[in-house]
């Protein structure tokens, strides 16, 4: 199960994934991905409530995080997944 929610901090829009992202919910996520907040971009993804996710989901936030999305509050067992996946993280601009 996947639950996804959408807030508005600082300005920037965040989903807020909870629960197990498999590649079965992927589709789920590029809906709200492409949604967003009211029309916004996604500019973060905020992980501490994802407790599992599989090498596809982890393939598809990795790619995200390579196109600037903003990746935060990882577990370390999502942190490991997102590393193993060989795709490089976008520079940070300052």
């Amino acid at each position: 199960m996947l639950r996804i929610t959408e807030s508005d901090r600082d300005g920037l829009c965040t989903l807020r994934l909870e629960g197990s992202l498999t590649a079965l919910l992927l589709a789920e996520l590029q809906v709200a991905m492409s949604r967003g907040c009211g029309g916004k971009v996604v500019h973060r993804l905020d992980l501490a409530g994802l407790v599992y996710l599989d090498g596809p989901s982890a393939v598809q936030l990795a790619a995200l995080r390579a196109d600037g999305v903003v990746i935060e509050g990882c577990s370390p067992f999502v942190a490991g997944l997102l590393s193993a996946t060989g795709v490089a993280q976008a520079p940070r601009h300052l």
